[in-house]
């Protein structure tokens, strides 16, 4: 991915939103009511695992109970001939539609394979699932990928050598990090085949859902020749209990699912153990990665090499925010050519973000380098923050040609964080503060660039009904993100309305109007765009109504004059004297400027347009927007100009090798908060994910057989409020960003930040680097020479 990055002609950079320094009426204020708050408080919001179609028939499918097994032989029968059962599906069917869906072979321990129950009941299918004998052929696996592999310059930005020759100091280190997990709710998914066309519920988790463009039906798994997306239609419900990105898998369950109904001409629900959820979707950056780092005294970076071996297919390698976040000149990352090692571990995918490791890079590289000079990191930060190789006054003057604000997001950021965290008197040497309880202090710091509009695109559209409200039209996802209330806000703002005059849930989906789904902490700044466009769109017919009156299109020509249909009335224009600049809207009331007790309700303006025709049942203010900001996963981010810098407090007993987190702040450069809440939210929840991995996430693994020990929530250990003592989280707002207003991303990136600060926070601690994540107890231990 990273030669990409360099070798690319850059895509096209936004200008800045001119509407950032508006005053805001909705927009960026607090307090404002949460759409689903109700249905989720009070336990009446419906997820996939609580959604079934009448007649529901459950199935469950076999898995792998080794790292790498076919099967020699498989009886069913004791299975067939259970209660309640339906059908039963092997592997070798000889319905090649079916075949299609059943693997005969495991290649990691809990891949779904060999036979699938359809019954009555989960708790029938279940009990049947057990019954099924199996043979299997055990086969030679692999946990790990070769360690010669055969590597290509992935990325060869200037001259390495030179900037090496450059260095006064030269250091070296490897970090490596285990492989973990994500869910929560089970994989689920609802199908039902009616003849020519199908009904499906969202599939249970985020990771399978994120775009329901990408789930159309049109596989001949599913029918020969397929099926028109058209006869689809999509009951979206709540999802949650995950956070990522399983493309492969989701449409892998679908097929299943809709195999099933077809055969079975029932509604079937194809339900996943939590283990098989675990299983089968895991995060995309187990390995490690060597690095060689050049420096100058003064914390000037000169060159950077990086070696990446990952157990599984990486999205990125840890280089790549160093192309995107410093003015390095000099970069070279040595990838391994062939992507997919081959080892016998599940799938992967970038859940709770695919970005770790170009965070985890930027952050050990610029860390290790400030501990090996004894400086504060915040000035080795600053010192080489910039894009693509360039430093500040290109980005000053980059800012100042596309309209941005002069503003250095990342000073503003590391001034906030310090105050926050009283730097001054906090910080201190590696080692050297010992707390009165024994334990060894340490702080750690972490930066970054904030992420940006997301890929992809999404479409959606705005309506005005007759009850003088506006309703916002598209399917999306729903992940908990509040999503829905801050896409009203930005309706509210664009309209003139009162917030709760806006209104917008999940919509059933069969016309092929999707806004962009959660599959980034950016999707608000592409349905942000959808719908300001469509409003601002809604606006202006408003105001042209009300100053020039309702325009009824009788016969399909001009208004008639002397023809039948001009008998019926048309009313005046509210404001017959004024041209539309003449007027604003606020708070759901239309006014004169210059006068604004010249004054009519929006709901006024809407009776208007219903008195035009007795036959009208709706308004004529209505808007379709579409915005796609022409990237893709193989094209070169836009300049990063939002920054984010954060602070960790821990104390490390030294007898014991346990961290306790003692106070973590968050400063977001969020560009412009368009929900404050929501804001605060993604930054705290994002902390306790990013502790939670840094410090004790892992899937262990049985070495001689390689199947995993802690696949359950009991023994698979995350961190909860408790674990990371209080979080401070201050929104930095610049205008800096591609979105709306000039917001840009957040909700991942906090997670992905609070991984790798555990590293310098301990090396601050106890003045040894461990660079193995998590950082468990017993590695700190053995890094003091205690075991």
């Amino acid at each position: 991915m990273a030669d990409l990055v360099l070798n690319k002609v850059a895509r096209p950079n936004r200008e800045c939103d001119p509407d950032y320094s508006k005053d805001f009426n909705v927009v960026g204020k607090s307090g404002v009511r949460r759409i689903d708050g109700y249905e989720k408080a009070s336990g009446t919001a419906v997820y996939s695992l609580d959604f079934t179609f009448p007649g529901t028939l459950y199935a469950r499918m076999l898995s792998c109970p080794h790292a790498n097994a076919s099967i020699k032989s498989m009886d069913t029968s004791k299975a067939e001939a259970y209660t309640g059962v339906r059908d039963v599906l092997r592997y070798d069917n000889p319905d090649p539609a079916v075949a299609a869906i059943i693997p005969s072979q495991g290649y990691f321990e809990g891949k779904m394979m060999g036979v699938i129950i359809v019954a009555d009941t989960d708790e029938i299918a279940q009990e049947a699932l057990r019954l099924v004998e199996i043979e299997w052929d055990v086969l030679p696996f692999t946990m790990y990928p070769p360690e010669d592999q055969e590597r290509i310059q992935s990325t060869n930005k200037g001259d390495i050598q030179q900037g090496f020759a450059e260095a006064d100091q030269i250091i070296e280190f490897t970090y490596s990090r285990k492989e973990d997990a994500g869910h929560v709710e089970p994989n689920n998914t609802n199908v039902s085949w009616k003849d020519d066309h199908y009904e499906y519920a969202q599939v249970g988790q985020w990771n399978n859902l994120q775009a329901a463009q990408w789930f159309t039906p049109n596989s001949n798994a599913i029918k020969p020749g397929g099926v028109s997306q058209a006869r689809g239609y999509q009951h979206p419900v709540y999802q949650g209990g995950s956070f990522g990105l399983g493309i492969t898998l989701t449409q892998q369950l679908f097929k299943i699912t809709a195999v099933l109904s077809q055969r079975t001409k029932r509604p079937v629900k194809l339900l996943c153990s939590l283990q098989q959820s675990y299983y089968s979707f895991v995060s995309s950056d187990c390995g490690e990665e060597y690095f060689k780092v050049g420096f100058k005294n003064d914390g000037t970076i000169t060159a950077v090499q990086n070696d990446p071996t990952f157990h599984v297919m990486p999205y990125y390698y840890g280089l790549l925010h160093l192309v995107e976040n410093t003015n390095i000149s000099n970069l070279q990352c040595n990838s391994p050519s062939n992507r997919f090692p081959g080892a016998n571990r599940p799938d992967t995918g970038p859940y709770r973000c695919e970005q770790r490791p170009p965070v985890t890079g930027l952050n050990l590289v610029t860390n290790h380098v400030a501990a090996a000079l004894g400086m504060d990191p915040t000035e080795v930060a600053l010192k080489n923050d910039g894009y693509g190789g360039e430093g500040q006054e290109y980005m000053k003057q980059f800012r100042l040609d596309h309209g941005f604000p002069d503003r250095d997001s990342l000073q503003e950021c590391v001034a906030a964080a310090k105050e926050a965290i009283d730097f001054d008197n906090v910080w201190h040497a590696a080692g050297e503060k010992t707390l009165p309880d024994g334990r060894k202090h340490g702080i750690g710091f972490a930066w970054d660039h904030e992420w940006n509009d997301a890929i992809w695109s999404g479409t959606g559209a705005v309506t005005m009904l007759l009850d003088g409200t506006a309703q916002i039209i598209g399917n999306h996802i729903d992940v908990g993100l509040n999503g829905a209330s801050t896409y009203c806000q930005v309706a509210a703002e664009e309209l003139g309305l009162k917030f709760e005059d806006v209104y917008f849930k999940q919509n059933a989906e069969g016309n092929n109007i999707q806004l962009k789904g959660p599959s980034s902490s950016t999707n608000a700044c592409v349905n942000g765009w959808i719908v300001k466009k469509a409003c601002k769109n809604i606006r202006a017919q408003m105001l042209e109504t009300a100053t020039q009156g309702v325009i009824v299109d009788y016969y399909g020509g001009e208004l008639p004059t002397g023809e039948p249909g001009a008998a019926i009335p048309t009313p005046d224009p509210l404001f017959p004297d004024l041209q539309p600049e003449d007027l604003d809207i606020k708070d759901s009331v239309i006014f004169e400027k210059s006068n604004p007790e010249n004054k009519h309700t929006v709901l006024e303006l809407l009776g208007q347009t219903y008195l035009a025709s007795t036959r009208w049942t709706q308004t004529p203010f209505f808007s379709f927007e579409l915005y796609n900001n022409g990237q893709n996963l193989d094209m070169p981010h836009r300049h990063r100009l939002c920054r984010q810098a954060h602070f960790c407090e821990v104390a490390v007993d030294t007898e014991t090798g346990e961290i306790e987190v003692l106070k973590v702040v968050n400063v977001n450069d969020v560009g412009k908060a368009l929900s404050p809440e929501s804001v605060a939210g993604q930054q705290y929840g994002g902390s306790i994910m990013g502790i939670s991995r840094g410090k004790h996430e892992e899937e262990v693994y049985d070495p001689p057989t390689g199947v995993r020990l802690n696949g359950n929530l009991l023994d698979y250990k995350v961190s909860t409020v408790r674990d990371c003592g209080p979080i401070d989280t201050i929104a930095v707002e610049t205008a800096l960003g591609y979105g709306p207003y000039g917001a840009c991303g957040l909700g991942e990136c906090n997670s992905d930040e609070m991984s790798p600060i555990l590293g310098p926070a301990v090396q601050n601690a106890i003045s040894v680097w461990i660079d193995d994540f998590p950082i468990t107890p017993d590695k700190v231990l053995k890094a003091l020479g205690k075991i």
